[in-house]
């Protein structure tokens, strides 16, 4: 999966208990490499395995602020820590009408490790 450094959500990322992670794309930026008209994805890679938790959902959320209350736009299922491990790939779809901004978030808990590199992809 090939990622554009200003659509990265995080590089080797940590996979949080229940929170954002890294920092949240601005989808109004003139400088996005976005093809327009073409569904854009959003891209996940394992990049350390998940340890002690048992499973893990992610998830893209939108707003219409940087720092604001951001809201759900797609969501994988419960991803089993087995299929959590170094080099697996998950991709979102993200739908057309998302708000400005968007950025990663991800439950997992009890998790001690695991680490995502992710972004937008076409």
């Amino acid at each position: 999966m090939l990622f554009d450094v200003k659509l990265l959500f995080g590089d080797e990322e940590a996979i949080v208990a229940d929170g954002a992670m890294g920092d949240p794309i601005d989808l109004n930026d003139p400088n996005l490499n976005l093809d327009v008209g073409e569904q854009a994805f959003f891209g996940i890679v394992i990049t350390e395995d998940l340890a002690t938790a048992t499973q893990v959902v992610f998830s893209v959320t939108s707003c219409d602020t940087w720092d604001g209350s951001y809201t759900e736009l797609v969501t994988t299922a419960a991803i089993a820590a087995a299929n959590v491990i170094q080099g697996k790939q998950f991709k979102l779809p993200i739908p057309a009408g998302c708000q400005q901004f968007i950025q990663l978030y991800s439950v997992a808990a009890s998790v001690s490790a695991g680490a995502v590199t992710a972004g937008v992809v076409g």
